[in-house]
C-alpha cells in the first residue's frame, strides 16, 4: 500500500439494513398471498417460505426482541386466558353458560386458529413467542363496528 494511499472503510450495518428491508418486502408478498390465495399449495408454499425468512430475520437481524413483539405475546396469552374462562363459567342459567362457551369457542376459531397459521412456529419457546400477525375471519349474521 502507497504511503499516501486513503483506506476506505464501509459500515456493514447499511448492508444488513438494505437486506433486511428486501426481506421485509418479501415477507408482506407472501402474507398477502396467504390472506387472498384460494389454492393450498400457494398458500402452503407462501407459508413455508414466509417461516424461512422469519427464522432468518430472528437469527441475523434479532428480529423478536422488540416492544411489539412483547405486545403481542401478551395479546396471545390474554386471548388464550379469555378463551379459558368463558370455557369455565357456569352462568345462572343454562343460556348463558351455553352462550358464554359459544363465543369462546367464536374467539378459538375466528381468530385464534386464524392468526396461528400465521405465527412463527417451532419448538423452543423463543420462537413461539416472536410476534405475529392477528386476523378475524368474518361470520355471516354478525354484524361488527367500533363506536
Amino acid at each position: 500500500v502507497d504511503a499516501d494511499a486513503f483506506i476506505q472503510e464501509y459500515n456493514l450495518g447499511k448492508d444488513d439494513a438494505a437486506t433486511d428491508k428486501e426481506l421485509l418486502v418479501i415477507e408482506r408478498q407472501c402474507m398477502r398471498t396467504l390472506s387472498t390465495s384460494t389454492s393450498p399449495s400457494d398458500k402452503r408454499a407462501a407459508s413455508e417460505r414466509l417461516q424461512a425468512l422469519r427464522k432468518f430475520r430472528r437469527r441475523h437481524f434479532k428480529v423478536g426482541t422488540r416492544q411489539p413483539d412483547a405486545c403481542v405475546r401478551r395479546v396471545r396469552t390474554s386471548i388464550d386466558r379469555l378463551c379459558e374462562k368463558l370455557r369455565q363459567y357456569n352462568g345462572e342459567n343454562a343460556l348463558t353458560t351455553q352462550a358464554a362457551h359459544a363465543f369462546s369457542d367464536y374467539i378459538r376459531k375466528s381468530i385464534r386458529q386464524p392468526s396461528a397459521a400465521l405465527w412463527p412456529t417451532g419448538r423452543s419457546k423463543e420462537s413461539r413467542a416472536l410476534a405475529g400477525h392477528f386476523q378475524c375471519i368474518k361470520v355471516g349474521g354478525i354484524d361488527w363496528h367500533v363506536d
